[in-house]
């Protein structure tokens, strides 16, 4: 309830495309409410194929075969039926930056 008192937090996210990757730009994050440690999760819906590659902050994430596989250590998981990336991010922070090769 600290909204009440004014204190707030937000994380900027940029995306962009080109025809070999999909960036997305985290952070960072600003406001007066203390910063929560917790797993970061993404999904990147209305994607067809499965990526070649998914790099958190220069580090190839482990693509891994099932939701049961995800860890801290983070990876991703494509799922052709949804056309979604599931995407953990190691550990409890963002990263800056997300890529993902096509």
């Amino acid at each position: 309830l600290a909204y009440r008192s004014g204190q707030q937090r937000s994380t900027p996210l940029a995306w962009s495309e080109t025809a070999t990757a999909a960036t997305l730009a985290i952070g960072p994050a600003t406001g007066s409410y203390p910063a929560v440690t917790r797993p970061w999760w993404l999904q990147v819906r209305g994607w067809a194929t499965a990526p070649k590659a998914v790099v958190a902050d220069g580090t190839a994430l482990a693509k891994l075969t099932s939701p049961q596989a995800f860890g801290p250590a983070g990876g991703w998981l494509h799922d052709s039926t949804t056309k979604r990336i599931v995407i953990r991010l190691p550990g409890n922070q963002p990263a800056a930056s997300v890529r993902i090769d096509r």
